[in-house]
């Protein structure tokens, strides 16, 4: 029995000699860490090129950005960027800019079960969002460094064997034959095919798709197409 007292007093006295070096230990960590924080803090602060940054979610900006911003965008690149936009809000739009970090975008990355490109376009599109927020001086970290994309896949896509698009040219008429075989021959692009003169003519043509050729218009002095 008097054995067990003086080992539990022992015990007991070890703890003790040694608890208080522990803690002490532990609260110089601490503080190194927090005079390394504030170094870090203060010279942000002390750089000649400070500015005070100000408390914004990341809806708020959108709703700045999308008055000042995505107007001078082409017409088709607003309409895909708000539709993208319009995915990321409901994750994003409480959230304040200085709070939105790598980890954070990562998670909403993970939680997608759209396609890869689509993701990315997503992202692509925060980015540009995100560099007008650096730019005006709300958000100094870049929270797309690091980031883990989904990567594409391998894609299938349907496409003639060489004795279908004869028989197609063969038998269309005109004007759709003299297009087709343009298309063939060259493998012009939709865009530079509505960029032909004539008069306009639409065809589908596999999928459904659907090509609208604009007549020209010329200025009778200097002949430069205006549209």
């Amino acid at each position: 029995m008097r054995s067990m007292i003086i080992c539990a007093a022992s015990a007991s006295s070890a703890a003790l000699s040694t608890s208080p070096r522990s803690t002490w230990n532990s609260r110089q960590h601490s503080e190194r860490l927090a005079h390394r924080v504030l170094e870090l803090r203060l010279a942000e602060v002390n750089s000649l090129t400070y500015r005070p940054k100000h408390t914004i979610t990341f809806g708020e900006f959108w709703e700045k950005w999308k008055q000042t911003v995505l107007p001078q965008h082409k017409p088709s690149s607003q309409s895909s960027e708000r539709a993208h936009l319009n995915r990321l809000l409901p994750y994003f739009a409480a959230m304040p800019m200085s709070a939105i970090s790598a980890e954070v975008v990562q998670k909403w990355i993970s939680q997608q079960t759209c396609a890869p490109k689509t993701v990315r376009n997503h992202i692509a599109t925060m980015r540009i969002l995100w560099g007008s927020a650096k730019t005006w001086g709300y958000v100094s970290h870049d929270p797309f460094e690091g980031l883990r994309l989904p990567k594409r896949g391998l894609v299938s896509r349907p496409c003639f064997r060489p004795q279908q698009p004869r028989d197609i040219i063969s038998a269309a008429d005109e004007l759709y034959k003299t297009m087709f075989w343009i298309v063939a021959e060259t493998g012009i692009r939709g865009g530079e095919l509505r960029g032909l003169s004539g008069s306009a003519w639409s065809c589908r043509l596999r999928n459904n798709i659907r090509v609208h050729a604009l007549d020209q218009r010329r200025s009778p002095a200097s002949g430069v197409r205006v549209g």
